[in-house]
């Protein structure tokens, strides 16, 4: 008995050195629960609350999410390890995310789980980095898709990871699975993307952006003059992983250069 308590104690220390709170539940027969422990220092910190009462009844977590703690609990009693992200509501008021790991304890003698183990880890930075990283995307998506430049990002293997609705246009396709790991050589002629990608490790091998380069382009709908610009994407530790292609169609304004230098010539 004594080496069994030794054991749960040296147990709880290890979960409350690896875990926001742990805690540990006994399971009737009837598959009612009874609060077995919890690291109850731990659990105050992050919730506020002295008991586990709160986390017995549910009340800790958020209305919205009860229903899936519940269906998980089940789960778990049915004899199944399971895990899952919620919201909870601490003594305080905040809003907070904790993502919970359950495993189960099994009697073989009466081939059911007698008791199950959580561990509990606030997540409430990470899932507020998560929204903000999606609010960017969401905010550069909306940008580049309402510009009428031709804007692509592509890995350093050449693929395709990010196209505005002017790229997937022109590259044929209506959704940006349909380009995600392709490269030019999957829409274009073998000469053109040859050419392209020879462009790409020039850039790439000489670390220098290619920006303003007007160029004759007669592969899309009609022959057309271009002004491109390629920047080059780094990591954290400066390595190049990848480019961000600009594409713009100056036809237009080339025609008008053409035209006053013609009208020029002619007056002169």
């Amino acid at each position: 008995k004594m080496a069994l308590q030794e054991s749960e104690k040296r147990y709880r220390v290890i979960s409350d050195i690896i875990s926001d709170y742990a805690y540990a539940y006994d399971v009737q027969a009837d598959g009612g629960l009874s609060h077995y422990w919890i690291t109850e220092d731990s659990f105050k910190r992050l919730t506020g609350f002295e008991t586990v009462e709160r986390e017995l009844g549910y009340s800790l977590y958020h209305p919205d999410d009860v229903e899936l703690c519940r269906n998980d609990v089940a789960k778990t009693i049915a004899g199944e390890a399971t895990s899952g992200e919620y919201r909870i509501i601490t003594k305080s008021g905040e809003l907070k995310w904790i993502y919970v790991k359950r495993q189960v304890e099994w009697d073989e003698e009466h081939q059911r789980v007698v008791r199950f183990y959580g561990a509990a880890q606030d997540i409430t930075q990470q899932k507020l980095a998560q929204e903000a990283l999606a609010k960017d995307r969401t905010l550069l998506r909306t940008v580049i898709d309402h510009l009428p430049d031709n804007i692509f990002v592509k890995d350093i293997e050449g693929r395709f990871v990010l196209n505005n609705k002017e790229s997937m246009r022109r590259l044929g396709v209506a959704h940006q699975e349909d380009v995600l790991g392709k490269t030019d050589f999957d829409f274009f002629t073998h000469d053109l993307a040859a050419e392209w990608e020879k462009e790409r490790q020039v850039i790439i091998q000489s670390g220098e952006p290619l920006l303003d380069f007007e160029e004759f382009q007669n592969w899309h709908e009609s022959p057309h003059w271009i002004l491109t610009s390629i920047i080059l994407l780094h990591d954290e530790q400066g390595a190049i992983i990848g480019l961000v292609g600009i594409n713009r169609d100056i036809t237009e304004r080339k025609r008008s250069e053409e035209a006053l230098r013609e009208k020029e010539a002619f007056l002169r």
